[in-house]
This record gives structure tokens, C-alpha cells and sequence, in this order.
């Protein structure tokens, strides 16, 4: 996610093909279970750390993670600032990033998240609020 422009000037497929990947991308995240299901992809907006690179599904009982789910958003995030054409193709993919991260519940996490650890917690969510920072709507208050 996080290549956007400079990925698609190299690509061969061009920047139609890089929307196409990261479209394809991005519904398969918006599609994805959401729940604290063994088969979940993420849970509130967040996603596991480790997931099976064919199905989606968490694998080894791994943890939400805060960066990770961070990282994502923040490439995404990043893309779409590329992706800025009044074209469908690149208008339903800043809208897949805006429901992405409109998805993430902050204050959940905030709160004390059940599944998240406490080194998670605080050491992780300075890259949640940053992300946030960027959005033009926060729905919290700023860190002090």
C-alpha cells in the first residue's frame, strides 16, 4: 500500500493496474471478518498480526496489533493521496481507505481494548493517533 506513486511509475501494468491491486486489496480488508472468531481477520477495525496468506484468516493465535494495523492504514492513507484522478476506479479506492479507517475504533483501544496487550496499548497507539492526525475528521480528542 504504502508505494502507491512510486510503485506504479515502475510498474509495467501502469497506473491502472496499481489501482486495480490496490482496489482489490482494500475490498478484500473492508470484506473481511471482523470479529473475535478464530477465523476473524481483525477485530474492531484492527487487524491480527499473523494472518494465512490464502484465506485471510488469523493464524497461531496471534494478537491484534496496533502497528501493524497502523502501517496498513498509513499506506493506504498515503495511496490515496496519490490516487487522487475524478476517476471511479480511484474514487471507490479513497472511499475503501475512508471506510478502513473510519472503521478503526480509537477509543475502544483507547479504553484498554480486551485484546490488547498493555505493552500494546500504550507503546502502540502514538501510531494509531498519528495516522489519525492526518485525517481531516478526528473523532477524539488530541494526545496531550
Amino acid at each position: 500500500m504504502l508505494s502507491g506513486g512510486s510503485g506504479t511509475r515502475l510498474a509495467r501494468a501502469g497506473r491502472s493496474g496499481a489501482t486495480q491491486r490496490r482496489r482489490a486489496a482494500l475490498r478484500f480488508f473492508r470484506n473481511s471478518h471482523q470479529s473475535g472468531s478464530p477465523e476473524a481477520t481483525g477485530y474492531k477495525g484492527f487487524y491480527y498480526h499473523f494472518l494465512d496468506s490464502d484465506t485471510g484468516a488469523r493464524v497461531w493465535r496471534s494478537e491484534l496489533s496496533m502497528i501493524d494495523t497502523a502501517l496498513l492504514i498509513a499506506g493506504a492513507l498515503t495511496g490515496s493521496m496519490y490516487f487522487g484522478a475524478n476517476t471511479p476506479d480511484e474514487i471507490e479506492l479513497r472511499k475503501l481507505v475512508d471506510m478502513l479507517f473510519g472503521r478503526i475504533d480509537r477509543k475502544w483501544a483507547q479504553a484498554g481494548g480486551a485484546t490488547l496487550s498493555r505493552w500494546h496499548r500504550r507503546a502502540k497507539a502514538a501510531a494509531i493517533t498519528a495516522t489519525s492526525r492526518g485525517k481531516r475528521r478526528l473523532d477524539f480528542p488530541a494526545a496531550t
